[in-house]
């Protein structure tokens, strides 16, 4: 694997920013290829950057994910764009995977305000590109779309539709400043569910969680046993589905113990169903709580939300292949199809995933079989520890 100057990465990437404003975004044209894809979904691919465009009704609803600056002057016009983006208040999440701290240093120069998107590498240099993941939403005419501050810090993202019935909230870091671990992971995640019930959503409307530690192996059971507390006091244990989710290390440039992104769905018409993989046990059976995949009905095309899959037996939830990335690899994307497919999608219909891939195991990266994924593929890469030590990949999904 050839390894660049990150120095020279950086100053790429924070070049393609404030070129903006110099050129107006434009920059030289780089080739790209659109297609409309299965599920009603626009697909463009610029580079190793794929934005698909899926349009709810309500909103549009844009995903750019994959490796920014694997193929530079199209991954740049495409960084441009997102800055646009952001611009203009549409760019609703930005995730930016594999800086290292002088690396986050010099971009926030430029960038003031952006800890909360640049998520650093436990191993600073040993990929050749960083990995990306962007929201952008658009709403229709007649709908409302609002970015609403957090007191306690972090940002919703509201969109009703023009009636107001129908409605969709995404939560972006909500964290806490407790010093002790446990304690900051209590008072996050109650947090998230008190904003959420502030905006008008019930703990049952919750369809998904995403848990970004900044040491997961720290005390993962002590998180479950929070999650469990949360959940008892929220009546969601025993109840017919609690939210997808994803527990991940993710070393943010604001330094959290944890921070937690949500989304949540209401409204008439509206149905949130839980799905269970046919070819693995439900991850409540070995103590942790959330559902593999969570399928949202009644905003357009139907929202497919599975949870970060492992190398995970179908029996009694112990780790598989231990040692080996490649067989974990080959054994997480066969229980990713069988888990699209009980949720009526297919991998042609994925927007928006994440690789994420233990430090020690980059070689992975450069296995046939995950490189053709992630160049067919909307993915965005990260190089993170898993909820257990022997995890060694884990890959999240949206799909139609």
């Amino acid at each position: 694997m050839t390894i660049p100057d990150h120095r020279a990465v950086v100053t790429a990437i924070h070049d393609s920013f404030v070129a903006v404003s110099s050129d107006g975004g434009k920059g030289s044209p780089a080739p790209s290829t659109a297609s409309a894809g299965a599920g009603g979904v626009n697909r463009q691919s610029a580079g190793d950057l794929q934005r698909c465009t899926i349009d709810r009704g309500s909103h549009r609803e844009t995903w750019v994910s994959g490796r920014v600056l694997a193929n530079p002057s199209a991954d740049l016009r495409m960084l441009r764009e997102l800055h646009d983006g952001r611009a203009d208040g549409s760019l609703a999440r930005l995730r930016l995977f594999g800086a290292s701290t002088v690396e986050a240093a010099s971009l926030l120069e430029h960038l003031p305000g952006w800890e909360s998107d640049l998520y650093l590498s436990p191993r600073p240099g040993t990929l050749p590109f960083f990995g990306l993941q962007a929201l952008i939403l658009e709403p229709a005419e007649g709908s409302r779309l609002e970015a609403r501050p957090l007191e306690g810090g972090g940002e919703a993202w509201l969109l009703d539709d023009p009636t107001g019935d129908r409605r969709l909230a995404y939560l972006f870091h909500v964290a806490s400043s407790e010093r002790d671990t446990l304690r900051a992971y209590e008072a996050t995640y109650r947090r998230a569910f008190e904003e959420l019930a502030a905006l008008g959503f019930a703990a049952p409307e919750v369809a998904r969680t995403w848990c970004f530690f900044r040491d997961v192996l720290e005390d993962y059971p002590g998180f479950n046993a929070v999650r469990r507390g949360c959940f008892q006091g929220l009546s969601l244990l025993g109840s017919e589905r609690i939210p997808a989710s994803t527990g991940i290390q993710s070393i943010l440039a604001s330094g959290e113990h944890l921070t937690l992104d949500a989304l949540a769905a209401s409204g008439s018409g509206v149905t949130l169903q839980q799905i269970e993989n046919p070819a693995q046990c439900e991850a409540t059976s070995y103590g942790s709580l959330f559902s593999r995949a969570i399928r949202i009905e009644g905003l357009g095309p139907p929202m497919l939300l599975i949870s970060g899959m492992a190398s995970i037996d179908d029996d009694e939830g112990l780790t598989l292949h231990v040692g080996d990335a490649r067989a974990q690899l080959d054994t997480t994307l066969e229980k990713a199809a069988a888990l699209l497919e009980a949720g009526g999608s297919a991998w042609e219909r994925v927007v928006s995933g994440i690789v994420y891939v233990k430090p020690g195991h980059e070689a992975l990266f450069e296995d046939p079989r995950l490189v053709r994924l992630m160049d067919e593929h909307p993915l965005a890469v990260s190089l993170a520890d898993v909820c257990r030590d022997d995890l060694l990949v884990e890959i999240e999904l949206l799909a139609v």
